[in-house]
């Protein structure tokens, strides 16, 4: 077992809404709503964030409206016509997603 200073934990983080942390209005995303998408937020040990979304709508997302969550979040969007997990890998303000399509 490793001795000294260890890394800490990815913890989950509560308080502020994700709508405020990453200023994103669920009221105004296509397809998205208040009603049918959740984020989980984890805080990082080094003090940033990443969001676990999970949509549960069936039109397609827009990804450009998700611009500013943090490098490493996901979406997981099962009730789509072609089910997929996107994977933000920019810094939060660029619309950068890869995404898998889950159908096997």
């Amino acid at each position: 077992m490793a001795t000294g200073l260890k890394q800490n934990n990815v913890k989950h983080g509560d308080g502020t809404s994700w709508e405020d942390l990453y200023e994103i209005n669920a009221g105004s995303l296509t397809n998205a709503t208040r009603n049918n998408f959740f984020v989980e937020i984890k805080k990082l040990p080094n003090g940033g964030t990443k969001a676990d979304c999970f949509y549960i709508g069936t039109g397609a997302l827009t990804l450009s409206q998700f611009a500013n969550l943090p490098l490493g979040s996901t979406i997981l969007c099962p009730c789509i016509s072609n089910p997929s997990l996107y994977l933000k890998t920019a810094a939060a303000g660029t619309a950068t997603f890869k995404y898998q399509a889950i159908n096997t």
